[in-house]
């Protein structure tokens, strides 16, 4: 199968995530890959900019969530989008207990509170084994 059939900016991703492979094999750092496809003054939010430097991190990191959002905070550029979604792919990996305790401890972005997230965390689980999953629609608090 194709990377996104008809996208034509599949081909720059395609090249980029060998490109990655190639520095993880080399020992490159995160920022050194940022670098190497372009991105040495930032990465931008732009998909294809994003989730080339996002999987990177995420192997060149798989069980430091720490170090991997700070490697592509220290990139530049969109570092909130490129934070995000590195801390989503390390967070599969690492679940809860591998997020620094004081960056749990400090998040307040309401509505989507530390409690609330795992309350919506606990439900997926339930929906996945095939029990009711009501939680996902209680009100957020």
């Amino acid at each position: 199968g194709q990377l996104l059939p008809g996208e034509p900016a599949a081909d720059d991703l395609r090249t980029r995530l060998r490109q990655a492979a190639d520095a993880l094999a080399a020992g490159a750092s995160v920022r050194r890959y940022a670098e190497t496809v372009g991105r040495g003054r930032g990465v931008s939010g732009y998909m294809y900019h994003t989730l080339p430097v996002a999987v990177f991190a995420f192997f060149r990191h798989p069980d430091d969530y720490r170090a991997g959002v700070e490697a592509v905070i220290r990139c530049g550029g969109d570092t909130d989008t490129v934070a995000a979604v590195t801390g989503a792919l390390i967070g599969t990996r690492v679940g809860e207990a591998g997020i620094p305790a004081g960056w749990l401890n400090r998040h307040w972005d309401y509505p989507m509170r530390v409690r609330h997230l795992r309350g919506l965390a606990h439900a997926r689980t339930l929906q996945r084994s095939g029990l009711s999953c009501s939680a996902m629609f209680a009100p957020l608090s």
